[in-house]
């Protein structure tokens, strides 16, 4: 098997992470997200907002991937992309009160 290099393997570990999250740019925001986030004058954009979140999470799923790597822990890879892709980073807004 031939090596495949790092920087490509973070480039389509970064693709997938938002092919993944994709559903993110057309949710809303729940829970105490009005008083923390649409109301805080830092916060501009929905958008900018989930694109960072979307970028913070790809990075450390990379960063994940690679301290693994360096303890020669077979499977270095799926770990991460498991841990990125997990159903437990995403929040279901079904059946909360409006």
């Amino acid at each position: 098997m031939r090596h495949i290099p790092s920087w490509l393997v973070g480039i389509v570990f970064v693709a997938a992470t938002f092919l993944i999250y994709q559903q993110v740019w057309t949710a809303g925001f729940i829970w105490d997200d009005d008083a923390r986030l649409t109301k805080n004058p830092c916060i501009v954009a929905s958008s900018p907002y989930h694109l960072v979140n979307i970028l913070v999470h790809a990075a450390n799923g990379i960063l994940l991937w690679r301290v693994v790597r360096v303890f020669h822990i077979p499977g270095a890879l799926l770990g991460a992309a498991h841990w990125t892709a997990h159903p437990v980073q995403v929040q279901s807004s079904r059946g909360l009160p409006n």
